[in-house]
């Protein structure tokens, strides 16, 4: 196992296209790595270390395609990655990126999820277990090619935006363990392709919607732990791949509908 700090020297690999350095211990800030001058560099993954400072906006200077620093001691506010280049200033995660899975769970980031991030072409991302407050941006609608969404073990409020059904191609979304409040959008059934949907761990109300029924590749659902009211609607039946459905610790009433007794 790796321990200790990643030499300066490293920017001398000016050809470098990966650096995969997880699974060790090694420590340090990354603003002593001066990453900016590894222009070439496509894949960096310095997931599971002991990594200090926040992220240093100069990562993404580089076309970088795959950035994962997930499981460190990385602090700061996530603006400062994602805020928009200007004239004469360092580059960052613009909408000139390249990046398609950012993966930042298991830090100590604080501060909003950031809104300036219109027309980047994210895949992939999971800012999980940090202390991030405020809203879910409903600008969160133009990462129109998003597959995965994790913004679940934080300190997120106000209401699930009704445009995140605009984000068809998602196949898994966790919002769970957060304080989320209101009812859950309607247009969540648009988001057909989806296997796994938990919501669990809010207070989210109201009735669960019909809509809802839509989701016919949905494998694992969980809206536990919340306050929702009203009964089970009788299109959850139509949710035939179901193996893990959780709905308890609410305020549901009447019978558990007979169409649900054809999904497992």
């Amino acid at each position: 196992m790796l321990t200790g700090r990643i030499p300066r020297s490293i920017t001398s690999l000016r050809e470098l296209r990966s650096l995969l350095l997880h699974n060790n211990q090694i420590r340090g800030s990354l603003f002593q790595l001066a990453l900016g001058a590894l222009t070439k560099l496509r894949f960096l993954v310095l997931s599971n270390n002991l990594l200090s400072s926040s992220v240093p906006k100069e990562i993404a200077i580089n076309r970088v395609v795959i950035l994962d620093l997930s499981n460190n001691n990385l602090i700061g506010l996530l603006d400062n990655l994602f805020i928009p280049n200007k004239p004469g200033k360092c580059g960052n995660l613009s909408s000139q990126s390249n990046l398609k899975f950012l993966e930042l769970s298991r830090n100590h980031l604080i501060g909003p999820i950031p809104i300036s991030w219109e027309t980047m072409t994210l895949e992939y991302l999971n800012l999980s277990r940090n202390n991030l407050v405020d809203s879910i941006p409903t600008k969160i609608s133009k990462l129109t090619e998003l597959k995965s969404l994790d913004l679940s073990n934080n300190n997120l409020s106000g209401h699930i935006p009704e445009q995140i059904g605009n984000l068809v191609e998602l196949r898994f979304i966790k919002l769970n363990s957060n304080k989320l409040l209101g009812t859950i959008p309607n247009n969540i059934g648009n988001l057909t392709k989806i296997t796994t949907l938990n919501l669990y761990s809010n207070t989210l109300s109201g009735h669960i919607s019909q809509e809802l029924g839509k989701l016919v590749n949905l494998e694992n659902f969980d809206l536990s732990e919340n306050m929702l009211t009203s009964s089970i609607p009788n299109t959850l039946g139509n949710l035939t791949k179901l193996t893990d459905l959780q709905i308890f610790g609410n305020q549901l009433s009447g019978h558990i509908p007979q169409e649900l007794g054809y999904t497992w």
